[in-house]
């Protein structure tokens, strides 16, 4: 009976390990995988530090399907605005603007899924924010590629200008 059970036991293992090993290989994780899930930044990728990062001048107009960076070149106090460009305008928009001191280098949407802006801006209603000089101001809209139907269109721009 002894004899019997590790006979059985040793087939088992056997059988585990076999199954285990397979032929196909596993495919390691990489940024770009989303590139097809997640909208592209709005600037060059490539600067390590933030070089070709596009100046927020007097006005900006931000699409719902692109992430922003801008750099602020003086001082300033913005208004951010979402603007509509159709009577269908999908009503749960919104932007989060975030704002930070240096350049965020660890892919966009890493500050996107922290769920931790300095403001959210709602369809209706205009935010100002006081930005200073030097400071990396990223958008992104609660609509975008990943979570957008081809059926529905945003309907609307997040609008920035200076006071």
């Amino acid at each position: 009976m002894k004899r019997l059970f590790i006979t059985v036991l040793l087939f088992s293992i056997s059988i585990f390990f076999t199954a285990c090993s397979t032929e196909s290989e596993t495919i390691p994780h990489a940024e770009k995988t989303y590139s097809d899930l997640y909208p592209q930044s709005s600037f060059s990728e490539n600067s390590e530090d933030g070089a070709d990062t596009e100046f927020l001048g007097d006005i900006a107009e931000c699409e719902y399907n692109k992430f922003y960076e801008f750099k602020v070149k003086e001082t300033a106090s913005y208004n951010f605005e979402i603007v509509k460009t159709s009577s269908k305008v999908n009503e749960k928009l919104r932007w989060f603007i975030y704002v930070l001191d240096e350049p965020f280098l660890n892919g966009m949407r890493y500050l996107y899924e922290s769920d931790n802006p300095d403001c959210a801006i709602n369809l209706g209603e205009s935010v100002s924010l006081n930005l200073v000089e030097n400071s990396y101001i990223y958008c992104f809209c609660s609509y975008n590629e990943y979570n957008a139907t081809s059926d529905i269109e945003a309907g609307a721009y997040l609008l920035i200008e200076r006071e």
